[in-house]
């Protein structure tokens, strides 16, 4: 049920992504299972406050341990898409945006050319977009 709700929080859909969530806190506090939220890590965040009212005492131990472990009280929504970025990928992006080309990006994360050229077609898709300069407003659109 938590996986269907990031599903739709990752698409956008906030009344099916709370909806899910409450379903799966009803079911998660009977048993005490925090650990599942708390691996999601802050992408609920923003939506356990709004859902407080179902499962008021659970919820606050939620965020009560989000803070105590320090968890951001943000994420970029770069690691909110479908198909997540791996940190390889991540790391990718982050020369794209600085402008870097392919062979540079090799050389600064000391791999051959073509695992660059895969990593950069790889984060282009997962992007959904077709070039260097569309991925570089992707990524700050999504706030890198």
């Amino acid at each position: 049920m938590l996986l269907i709700c990031l599903l739709y929080h990752s698409s956008g859909d906030e009344k099916n992504a709370v909806l899910w969530l409450e379903k799966s806190l009803q079911l998660a506090e009977t048993e005490g299972y925090l650990r599942i939220f708390l691996d999601e890590g802050p992408i609920l965040l923003d939506l356990l406050p709004r859902v407080r009212h179902v499962t008021p005492r659970f919820v606050q131990s939620l965020l009560k341990v989000y803070q105590a472990e320090g968890k951001p009280r943000s994420v970029s929504s770069i690691h909110q898409l479908p198909s997540p970025l791996s940190e390889q990928e991540a790391r990718v992006l982050t020369l794209i945006v600085a402008g870097k080309s392919n062979k540079e990006i090799a050389e600064e994360l000391v791999i051959s050319l073509g695992t660059a050229k895969w990593h950069v077609h790889n984060v282009l898709q997962k992007l959904g977009v077709n070039n260097r300069p569309q991925a570089i407003v992707r990524a700050r659109e999504l706030g890198m």
